[in-house]
């Protein structure tokens, strides 16, 4: 897998369909997670678009930001996302976001709406607020942190080992990273400034989902201008996991593809 320098960050990526044209895809990856968590829709996804995948600072293979966690934002994120597709040479691209993820896409789109031509938001909110439970088993029972997630993060149709094998795969970063993340996602707030947003937007949400309810993707399009919804019924967080055959065709055959 590549590697690129961004502000001093050894950035660590995947890439699949580099040859195809159009406007690429870039995917953010949650809380906790890499860029692993893409790694079979980028294998389906990449046979007609340009996709991307970066390891955020931190995560999977990636080195951290310079001043370490104490750095973590979900701004210092939409910064370092900015400056991953100046340095590939992508002066737009369309974000697509799971979870945190979706709320460092959601930041771009605000701030730098030039270079972003589209938004998916998969299983995210305009505010991330995050339950003491989270953070105490974080502190106190990390080494089980996979096993609560597999329990929360799936819809319950979703069969256990999988969802637990999923879960283990999808932890990639160590303890006081995991701990930034959360926190920077509970003080992360867009409620009132999402209406501004104007690229074309998807939000892709699971009827399933305790961690960002059904309803908060939903206020995501009711308040984000032309915004569309897919739903998909018993889902839970992990959409793009457990639906990745039909979050591969929604992407597919809804996502922008200009040329400018």
């Amino acid at each position: 897998m590549p590697f690129v320098d961004v502000h001093g960050v050894r950035t660590r990526y995947r890439e699949s369909g580099a040859e195809r044209a159009g406007t690429p895809l870039v995917f953010l990856h949650g809380a906790g997670g890499s860029s692993v968590t893409w790694l079979g829709t980028l294998r389906s996804l990449g046979r007609t678009r340009r996709c991307l995948a970066p390891d955020l600072p931190g995560h999977g293979q990636s080195g951290p930001f310079p001043g370490g966690t104490a750095s973590v934002s979900i701004e210092a994120y939409r910064a370092f996302v900015d400056a991953y597709c100046a340095a590939l040479d992508m002066p737009r691209a369309v974000l697509v976001g799971h979870s945190m993820g979706g709320a460092i896409a959601i930041e771009a789109a605000l701030g730098s709406p030039n270079r972003v031509a589209g938004l998916v938001l998969i299983a995210t909110a305009a505010r991330l607020a995050v339950s003491a439970a989270v953070f105490d088993a974080i502190d106190n029972h990390f080494g089980q942190f996979p096993e609560m997630m597999a329990m929360t993060g799936f819809s319950p149709s979703t069969p256990r080992d999988q969802a637990l094998r999923l879960s283990r795969a999808g932890l990639q970063a160590p303890q006081a990273v995991v701990r930034a993340d959360f926190e920077a996602c509970n003080r992360w707030d867009a409620r009132e400034r999402i209406a501004a947003i104007s690229a074309p937007t998807l939000v892709m949400i699971g009827e399933d989902d305790l961690l960002a309810p059904a309803k908060y993707g939903r206020f995501l399009a009711d308040r984000i201008p032309g915004a569309r919804v897919v739903a998909f019924p018993r889902t839970g967080h992990m959409v793009h996991l457990e639906r990745q055959g039909e979050v591969v065709e929604a992407l597919s055959s809804t996502v922008p593809c200009d040329t400018r």
